[in-house]
């Protein structure tokens, strides 16, 4: 895997990822058109996320007071102008928060990019959290220099999978779709090291002429 490799992400594989997104999305799109009256390609609720993560209120403080599974006012709003609509106009008002609180929000979204890559939890767990997070970076940046195709592949899911993490909750299970990332690139160094290991305790035969 981290050879050195001049080669590119094959059209086929890129033309098979495209087609079984659309596969799978299309369908619940199209019932949401029908529902809604409106096109929400996946989720409809990003509005709500965006505005629980964005007030004067913590995070336990805002899923009480903001999410419709504990705030009336919320429910109410939903049943009234429907869960598109209603979503969005909770997202312009964590917009209006976002201008009053520029560098607030600025700190907390920082602080989301850290807590994602590496996930608060215990001690034991957040420093093998970080362990992981570090060798990744290794063994990205090293793919990355030796121009494998795997880098863009990894590289592009890195950057659009979380980007939208960085603007709602933290929580740790966010990044276990792209956890296995993580590990494999992890493995890159571990990979080299074990390799040069074996190549330089591997003994060298001596050769001798019969005569």
């Amino acid at each position: 895997m981290v050879g050195r490799t001049e080669g590119v992400v094959p059209q086929a594989s890129v033309i098979v990822i495209i087609f079984s997104t659309a596969l799978a999305v299309i369908p619940w799109s199209v019932r949401n058109l029908l529902v809604f009256n409106q096109w929400v390609t996946v989720r409809s609720n990003f509005g709500l996320e965006f505005r629980l993560a964005q007030n004067d209120l913590s995070g336990d403080a805002s899923m009480q007071k903001i999410h419709p599974a504990n705030s009336q006012e919320t429910r109410e709003l939903i049943r009234r102008v429907g869960e598109p609509a209603a979503y969005a106009a909770l997202g312009k008002d964590g917009l209006k928060w976002v201008r009053v609180h520029p560098i607030e929000f600025v700190e907390r979204t920082l602080k989301r990019v850290v807590y994602f890559w590496i996930p608060r939890t215990k001690l034991l767990r957040y420093v093998a959290s970080f362990a992981v997070a570090l060798g990744a970076l290794c063994g990205f940046t090293m793919l990355v220099i030796r121009k494998h195709p795997a880098a863009l592949i990894v590289g592009i899911l890195w950057l659009t999978f979380p980007a939208v993490n960085y603007l709602v909750l933290s929580y740790a299970r966010y990044q276990q779709p792209m956890a296995f990332s993580l590990y494999l690139m992890a493995s890159v160094p571990i990979s080299v090291v074990s390799r040069k290991h074996q190549s330089e305790s591997r003994p060298r035969l001596e050769w001798s002429m019969p005569w």
